[in-house]
């Protein structure tokens, strides 16, 4: 007796194909998967860099304006005369020598992030605690600093949150 096993190999070869295809296109898949993922961890991580560039350049502005000053032309006020209603801000070098920080009204963009500084003043209740809302303390400032991005039609946001205070 003999057998035909041609009918058989052609129908082992379509599987071991069948096989190796799809253990290909599973790697293909986590590899634009990982490539996605180290981008949108790549932006995260410059998001964060730039919050905490502009919490930074904030710490400084205040250290450099006294908080009770009132600048005529509203550039360099201090934070005690700061119009809050004009929120959101950004912070500039100035041209003078040595260059200062301005404080300016509006969002910013920086390459495909839009970076934007949020401020009012902190409340505090009978105890001195910070609460959100009691009694206003004009020496303690809430700072939200918030950097978001599209990437494919999503938009991603890192947000900073501090305080700071007239320590002088």
């Amino acid at each position: 007796m003999t057998s035909n096993n041609k009918g058989g190999s052609v129908v082992e070869l379509i599987v071991v194909v069948a096989i190796i295809g799809g253990s290909l296109a599973a790697i293909l898949g986590l590899v634009a998967l990982s490539l996605v993922s180290s981008g949108i961890a790549r932006q995260t991580q410059e998001a964060v860099f730039l919050a905490q560039e502009a919490m930074e350049a904030l710490r400084n502005y205040r250290d450099g304006v006294p908080w009770d000053q009132d600048d005529p032309l509203n550039q360099y006020d201090g934070f005690e005369y700061v119009n809050f209603a004009l929120n959101p801000f950004h912070l500039e070098k100035s041209t003078d020598s040595p260059p200062q920080w301005k404080l300016v009204s509006g969002a910013e963009t920086v390459g495909i992030f839009t970076r934007e500084i949020i401020m009012e003043f902190a409340h505090r209740d009978a105890n001195d605690d910070i609460v959100p809302s009691g009694t206003q303390d004009p020496d303690t400032l809430a700072i939200l600093v918030r950097v978001s991005w599209q990437e494919r039609g999503r938009t991603h946001t890192v947000e900073i949150a501090s305080y700071l205070t007239n320590w002088k």
